[in-house]
């Protein structure tokens, strides 16, 4: 078997386990947290590409060297907050989170949420990156949930992740 075919093959393998993984545990959902229309700027398109086919090498691209433990929000926050603080990138792209109380959009209750802070990168495109960098945190069994976490506009922040 050549280099090419190994590769399709583990990539494949990969792609059945994670959804195996991914059914037992939570979900990355953003349904509803951009709006419709526009198009990703492409480092976001690429970050999705990786997510997939490659999670490892991402991860270490952005300073996650491993599994995180704790809540399933406390574990969304130490993989945002090790790839901002770390990868140059990031920290250009987002200021900070930190875990805080919110009000998400449509909703009448305040909830336990990670508020992310943005930097050079607008809200919907800061979204689709946040959300691939946990979907490849998954895919690398850096992060496992227990819920499922949603992205969504808080009434003081404008991005904020909280558990469903």
């Amino acid at each position: 078997m050549n280099k090419k075919n190994r590769k399709s093959l583990k990539s494949a393998i990969r792609k059945i386990l994670i959804k195996e993984i991914m059914s037992e545990g939570g979900e990355i959902l953003t349904k509803g947290a951009f709006g419709s229309g526009g198009r990703a700027k492409s480092f976001v398109t690429g970050a999705k590409a990786r997510a997939e086919e490659d999670p490892e090498g991402l991860m270490k691209d952005l300073g996650i060297t491993g599994p995180v433990g704790g809540e399933d929000l406390q574990k969304v926050l130490k993989i945002l907050n090790s790839a901002i603080h770390t990868n140059q990138i990031m920290s250009k792209a987002y200021r900070g989170s930190f875990i805080t109380k919110d009000t998400p959009r449509n909703k009448e209750e305040e909830a336990k949420v990670v508020a992310v802070n943005l930097g050079e990168l607008d809200r919907k495109n800061g979204i689709r990156f946040l959300a691939h960098t946990l979907t490849a945190a998954q895919n690398a069994n850096f992060l496992n949930l227990k819920e499922s976490v949603q992205f969504d506009m808080g009434s003081m922040y404008s991005i904020i992740i909280y558990s469903v």
